[in-house]
């Protein structure tokens, strides 16, 4: 199976199987249980977050149309406020 990894600026990396649904336990999480899937949706990969009392998180990883850079499209439902916003990272030359 194909798999996704990303690595945050402190350099914590998380890998994913495409496809595939993972639960992460209350112990191993201070949010309680977090259910974790990651799914293509035609040309974007999108990962989405569940969290035990409701709270959502979907992040839709896609290229830009000139194809120098990745947008990642982020929409959070946690609480009365949801809210979205977009990140772009430019390719290096």
């Amino acid at each position: 199976a194909k798999t996704f990894t990303t690595v945050d600026s402190a350099g914590v990396e998380e890998s994913w199987r495409i496809g595939k649904t993972v639960e992460v336990a209350p112990e191993d999480s201070v949010l309680g249980t977090v259910e974790t899937s990651v799914r293509w949706k035609g040309d974007a990969l999108v990962v989405e977050r569940r969290v035990d009392g409701g709270g959502k998180a979907r992040e839709s990883y896609g290229v830009g149309l000139d194809a120098t850079r990745m947008v990642v499209f982020v929409e959070v439902s946690a609480g009365p406020f949801p809210t979205s916003f977009r990140r772009q990272y430019q390719k290096e030359e």
